[in-house]
């Protein structure tokens, strides 16, 4: 089957590797949320703005970065990933909403 899809022969360090780095970035990618958060204080709603406003533009970064080192157009990509990094977001605390029964936090 590894023939057949055409797959490379991947080392058995290679998997221990990719965890670690998965789990970094998860990591680190729950934390850019948060920290504003952290550094506000009890200002909640300024919070969730700040929040949204940091996020936003580190997944622009993260998505103009990745164009730029590989291949597409960084501007693009930048908006695509903010896009769907901000919808999904926006998805979550829909579903969280309607699941409290509509109840706030």
């Amino acid at each position: 089957m590894a023939h057949e899809l055409n797959l490379a022969p991947v080392q058995k360090t290679q998997a221990r590797k990719s965890a670690i780095l998965v789990g970094v970035a998860a990591v680190l990618g729950s934390l850019v949320p948060l920290i504003p958060f952290i550094i506000i204080g009890k200002d909640i709603l300024f919070g969730v703005v700040v929040s949204l406003v940091v996020s936003t533009i580190t997944l622009f970064l993260i998505g103009w970065w990745k164009a730029r080192t590989t291949i597409g157009r960084p501007t693009r990509s930048g908006v695509q990933m903010a896009i769907i990094g901000i919808a999904s977001a926006v998805a979550g605390f829909g579903i969280a909403f309607l699941v409290s029964g509509g109840r706030g936090a």
